[in-house]
C-alpha cells in the first residue's frame, strides 16, 4: 500500500469524524448547528453531524438547550438522555417544536421547570402535545411552569410523581383536561397558579394537601371547575390569594376547611359569580387581607348572615381588615356586621341592608317616603302604627336610630348623601334608599 492509497482510508476513516458531545459543547453544539440548519437540525456537514442522530449519552445537563429557537422542530426522538437529571427550560418558548419524545428515558431527571413553558399572553403557544404518559417521572422534584402556555393536553395519570414538591404554573394558560385524581401530590407544597386559565374540571377531591402553603391562584379562571374538595386537608396553607378568582363555575361546600393559618384572602372567590355558600364556620383568626374576596359575588342573604354572624362571633378577630362582601346583601347579621366594623374596624362594601318581607307583612310593606331627596323631614306614607327606624350609611355605620312620630324622621342633622333606612315593628322590617340634601 503507497502512501497516497494510505492518507486517502485515514481521511474517510478519521477525517471526517463528529466531535463527541459533552455538557462543555452541547449547548455551542446545538447554537452552531441550528444557525446553518433552524429548522431540522440536519447540520450534516457541521463538526457535530446532523442533530438527530447526536450521541448525547454524555450529556447531563440539558437546560435551556432550545430556549428560545423558535423554528426548531427537529426530529431527536432517538436521543439517549439516559443520564440527563436537569431538563429545566429545555424547550422554554421554542414554540414550533412538537416532536415524539414519548420513548426517552428521563429516569434520572430531578427537575422538568418550565421544560415546554410558552412566552406567555400575546405570543404563540407552545406547540408541543404528544404522548410522553410513559414516562418515569419519579425522580423529578420541580414541575413548576412545566407545559404553561403550551397547548399540552395528553393523559399523564400514570406518572409518579411521589417526589415532586412544586406544581406551581404547571398547567397555566393550556387546554389542558386529564384525569390526574390519582396523583401522589404528598409532598407538594405549591400549587400556585397551577390550573389558572384552563378548562380543567377533573375530580381531584383525594389529593393529599397537607404540605401545601400555597393556593395563590390555583383556580385563577378555571371557568369550568367545579369539583367537590371539601376533604382537602388545607391547614398548612398561608395563601389562598385570588384562589378562585373568576372561577366562574365553582360552587362547592368548603365550609368545613381549616383555614386557621391563611393569612391572604384577597380576592379569593373575586368574579366567582356562581359561589353561594355559608363559609362562618371558618376560622379567621390569622387573614391580613380580604380586599376584594367576593367582589362581583352575590352570596344569598342567609349564607352572608351565617357567615359574618359566624365570624363575629370568634374570641379574637384581626383588626382594620378591608372586606368586600361583593353584592352580597344582609339582615340578620345586622348586628354581627357592626361589631365587625365598630369593634375591629373593619371597614365593609357590600350590597347593604336588606330583609325579606313576609307575608305576614303586607302592611308595612305598603309604605313610601317621601319627600326623596330629603331635606329636614322625611315622611313615612301608609302605614300609621309604631315603628322603629335606624339609619346606616353605604359602608353599614349606623347614623341614626329613633322612633317614629307622627310618621316623620328628623333627618336634618345627618350630612349630604345616600342612607339606607330600616323601618320594623314587633313582627317585620324593611328597608329602603333615600337621599338627604
Amino acid at each position: 500500500m503507497n502512501k497516497y492509497t494510505y492518507l486517502l482510508i485515514f481521511s474517510i476513516f478519521f477525517g471526517f469524524s463528529q466531535t463527541p458531545i459533552t455538557d462543555a459543547n452541547f449547548k455551542d453544539a446545538i447554537a452552531s448547528c441550528l444557525s446553518m440548519n433552524p429548522i431540522d437540525g440536519m447540520c450534516s456537514s457541521s463538526q457535530w453531524g446532523a442533530m438527530p442522530d447526536w450521541d448525547v449519552s454524555n450529556v447531563t445537563d440539558m437546560s435551556s438547550a432550545f430556549i428560545f429557537y423558535s423554528m426548531f422542530n427537529g426530529d431527536i426522538s432517538g436521543w439517549n438522555v439516559s443520564n440527563v437529571t436537569n431538563m429545566n427550560s429545555m424547550f422554554n418558548s421554542a414554540e414550533a417544536f412538537n416532536q415524539n419524545i414519548g420513548s426517552w428515558n428521563v429516569s434520572n431527571v430531578t427537575t422538568m421547570n418550565a421544560m415546554f413553558n410558552g412566552m406567555g399572553p400575546g405570543f404563540p403557544a407552545n406547540a408541543f402535545n404528544q404522548d410522553i404518559g410513559s414516562w418515569d417521572v419519579s425522580n423529578v422534584t420541580d414541575m413548576s411552569s412545566m407545559f404553561r402556555f403550551s397547548m399540552f393536553n395528553q393523559d399523564i395519570s400514570s406518572w409518579d410523581v411521589g417526589n415532586n414538591t412544586t406544581t406551581g404554573l404547571m398547567f397555566w394558560g393550556t387546554p389542558f383536561n386529564q384525569d390526574i385524581g390519582g396523583w401522589n401530590v404528598s409532598n407538594v407544597t405549591n400549587t400556585t397558579y397551577m390550573f389558572a386559565g384552563t378548562p380543567f374540571n377533573q375530580n381531584i377531591g383525594g389529593w393529599n394537601m397537607s404540605n401545601v402553603t400555597s393556593m395563590t391562584g390555583m383556580f385563577w379562571e378555571a371557568g369550568s371547575f367545579n369539583q367537590d374538595i371539601s376533604s382537602w386537608n388545607v391547614g398548612s396553607v398561608d395563601s389562598m390569594y385570588g384562589m378562585f378568582y373568576r372561577a366562574t363555575s365553582f360552587n362547592q361546600d368548603i365550609s368545613g376547611w381549616d383555614v386557621s393559618n391563611v393569612g391572604q384572602m384577597g380576592q379569593m372567590f373575586d368574579g366567582a359569580t356562581a359561589f353561594d355558600q355559608n363559609l362562618g364556620a371558618w376560622n379567621i383568626t390569622n387573614v391580613a387581607s380580604m380586599a376584594l374576596m367576593f367582589e362581583g359575588v352575590q352570596l344569598s342573604t342567609p349564607n352572608y348572615d351565617a357567615t359574618l354572624t359566624g365570624w363575629a362571633a370568634l374570641p379574637t378577630l384581626p383588626p382594620n381588615i378591608t372586606f368586600s362582601g361583593g353584592l352580597s346583601t344582609y339582615c340578620n347579621s345586622e348586628s354581627a356586621r357592626n361589631t365587625l366594623i365598630n369593634t375591629y374596624g373593619w371597614t365593609i362594601t357590600d350590597g347593604g341592608l336588606d330583609c325579606t318581607v313576609g307575608v305576614e307583612d303586607y302592611d308595612i310593606s305598603e309604605l313610601s317616603l317621601y319627600p326623596n331627596p330629603a331635606r329636614h323631614t322625611l315622611f313615612i306614607k301608609g302605614y300609621n302604627e309604631a315603628l322603629d327606624a335606624m339609619i346606616f350609611d353605604l359602608l353599614g355605620k349606623q347614623m341614626l336610630s329613633t322612633n317614629v312620630v307622627m310618621g316623620e324622621i328628623d333627618v336634618k342633622a345627618l350630612p349630604a348623601g345616600l342612607y339606607i333606612l330600616r323601618l320594623s315593628n314587633e313582627t317585620s322590617s324593611i328597608t329602603r334608599k333615600f337621599i338627604k340634601e
